[in-house]
């Protein structure tokens, strides 16, 4: 999995943190939006932050886009705390200037876009506040190009301007701007030869090169332009690299104290491997790591090592049958072997399987593998219960309830080894909507007879499916970003039970010895009614075809 340091900036009030509740939310790492004004937020933790609704410090938080870890940096927008800003600017892969669409641009506007820009570090500006009375777009995007000397891309328009129904209506780029930095992507454009595959390189390219800025509009208190702006940030800023066998190099950007009064020091890693217990000179001085904490699905996690680059492993257990093979025979492919198995300590006493098939073994309560030492959780020294396991090894999509008979399950996972992403059960080219709806995301296939039960067959999302950007393909409907779970919502999604903070799907279907099928996947961004309806078609026959 790729990682992505991204910095959020901007003026004081231009909404920058709540924008980071939005994306948290959006990426399913929290339920409920925080508040500035109450004091709720993620990032604003010091007590002065909550009581002035202001940023003071650098905060770190992490959520997943798809293949990608992106930790994010929330910055301090008032100039008395430029210093925790600049500290920050050097070790950023991208950064999101927040812009408020009433406001325009300001003071310190100014001063960030100029760092940015003197700094080479790719920059999207998302215009926020567009459902705010007075917000304007040709105006701002006049001083953007004006008052910051900056060429900015728009990537779209903005609709209903000061009201609550403010969207954000994506749209092809204008190839002028891009054209004054590229004579061949110009000659294109004046002969009339020029593509839309042309144009999306030259756009990725220049605004990794820092030379261009996409502008997105929208809000952070409604959503809206936000999807369109996670899918910038996975598309058009550059992961971060670094070689984990190379020597050891790093900056530290912040140090506070901890609550035992220990130093602690947030440090992005360039190249090498960090260890706990290893000793470092930084400032002609040696000092002893005594503990490492990795930023991964929205807060920091304890582990032995740090690497300048996240190599994952999955292992592929979810069906009987090679993944090269089930597409053609899923029949074959028998009950899905890794739903209750990984997620036994996840769902610590929820659980009434054997253990091993043995009906002498059930257990119900505590750790579910055989009372053995194989647990996926331990405690650390401080007793606090962490996972022994990447998360990502634990968190897959599965179907934890069918309401009927499993006949098929499958699930593409696009794990990682380096940089290169491993795929063992790639869409057949015979189903070409399906291949291009899922993308290179990942995605799970449930094919299930229904039995007349009232209660819905229920598939585990994981935190790599936000709830707005998961896409469902079924013979109950299609869906991009299933709603809140209701009784006569056919497909839905709603919280675990149990206070995990996970979520699922809820697919309703009270017939009885009908076949069903669901597809859901983080692949497209907002694909459109023809696409869908084209997948479904095609999937609708597949079953016809494969399962009897």
């Amino acid at each position: 999995m790729h990682l992505l340091n991204l910095g959020i900036l901007a003026h004081v009030d231009a909404g920058k943190t709540s924008l980071t509740e939005r994306l948290l939310h959006s990426a399913g790492i929290i339920d409920e939006i925080g508040s500035v004004d109450a004091g709720s937020t993620q990032t604003d933790t010091l007590a002065l932050e909550r009581q002035r609704g202001i940023t003071i410090k650098s905060a770190v938080v992490s959520f997943p886009v798809d293949d990608i870890t992106v930790n994010l940096l929330d910055t301090p927008g008032h100039p008395d705390f430029i210093a925790e800003v600049e500290r920050v600017l050097g070790v950023l892969d991208g950064a999101v200037l927040v812009v408020s669409a009433v406001e325009g641009v300001q003071a310190q506007t100014r001063v960030l876009m100029r760092t940015l820009r003197r700094l080479r570090i790719p920059t999207l500006v998302f215009v926020n506040k567009i459902d705010r009375r007075g917000a304007r777009q040709e105006g701002v995007l006049r001083e953007l190009s004006g008052r910051l000397s900056a060429p900015v891309v728009p990537m779209g328009t903005a609709t209903g301007l000061g009201t609550r129904q403010a969207a954000f209506r994506p749209g092809r780029p204008a190839p002028d701007v891009l054209a004054d930095h590229d004579d061949d992507l110009l000659t294109a454009y004046v002969d009339g030869s020029l593509t839309p595959e042309r144009l999306h390189a030259a756009l990725v390219a220049q605004t990794r090169a820092g030379l261009v800025h996409p502008v997105y509009f929208g809000s952070a208190m409604t959503g809206a332009g936000v999807p369109e702006l996670i899918a910038g940030i996975k598309e058009l800023l550059p992961p971060a690299d670094g070689d984990p066998e190379g020597p050891l190099s790093g900056t530290v950007f912040k140090v506070e104290r901890g609550p035992a009064g220990e130093k602690i020091a947030y440090a992005r890693l360039f190249s090498g491997t960090l260890r706990t217990r290893d000793r470092v000179l930084f400032g002609g001085r040696e000092g002893k790591v005594t503990a490492i904490s990795v930023f991964d699905h929205g807060t920091d996690v304890r582990d032995e090592a740090v690497a300048a680059g996240l190599k994952a492993m999955y292992q592929a257990l979810d069906s009987r049958v090679k993944g090269a093979s089930w597409w053609t025979t899923p029949a074959t492919s028998g009950p899905v072997l890794s739903g209750n198995q990984w997620q036994w300590d996840i769902y610590n006493g929820r659980h009434h399987e054997l253990m091993n098939g043995n009906p002498d073994k059930v257990l119900t309560t505590g750790d579910a593998w055989n009372d053995e030492d194989l647990s996926a959780v331990r405690l650390d020294d401080t007793g606090k219960v962490t996972l022994r396991q990447d998360a990502r090894l634990l968190d897959r999509i599965y179907p934890s309830a069918t309401s009927g008979t499993t006949l098929a399950f499958t699930y593409e996972d696009r794990s990682r080894d380096g940089s290169t992403t491993l795929t063992w059960n790639p869409v057949p080219s015979s189903l070409p909507n399906v291949a291009q709806l899922v993308g290179s995301g990942q995605y799970g296939l449930l094919v299930w007879r229904s039995n007349g039960g009232s209660a819905p067959t229920e598939l585990h999302l994981p935190a790599t499916f936000p709830t707005a950007s998961t896409t469902v393909v079924s013979d109950l409907g299609t869906v991009y970003g299933p709603p809140a779970y209701t009784t006569t919502t056919k497909i839905a999604a709603a919280l675990e039970p149990g206070g995990t903070g996970s979520r699922r799907l809820l697919l309703s279907a009270p017939d009885a010895g009908t076949v069903h099928y669901a597809l859901v996947t983080n692949g497209a961004t907002a694909p459109t009614a023809t696409l869908l309806a084209a997948a479904r078609s095609e999937l609708s026959a597949w079953v016809a075809q494969k399962i009897k």
